[in-house]
């Protein structure tokens, strides 16, 4: 998806990634936003996200709800993460 068709100003959005793993996408972001976070369930995931992108909010969460208030952001993704969601 290309910010720019969706937003008017892709560079003042504040972007969470749920479900992001070891954050391989997000170096792709780098520069284009104004801040991205990533929330994961694997704390060993994480560290290793942290490690890579050091200008990246992260945070560890097996809730169901977001560790996050709400309206923290103005859009959010996930990437091969809803398989793994049980519906309700």
């Amino acid at each position: 998806m290309r910010l720019d068709q969706h937003f008017p100003n892709p560079a003042a959005l504040k972007v969470l990634d749920v479900g992001c793993g070891v954050g391989n996408y997000h170096q792709f972001l780098r520069g284009r936003i104004a801040a991205l976070s990533g929330v994961d369930v694997s704390g060993e995931c994480v560290d290793r996200a942290r490690n890579k992108n050091p200008d990246v909010t992260y945070k560890v969460s097996d809730n169901a709800e977001l560790p996050f208030a709400n309206g923290a952001f103005d859009c959010a993704f996930t990437i091969c993460v809803l398989h793994h969601v049980a519906p309700h």
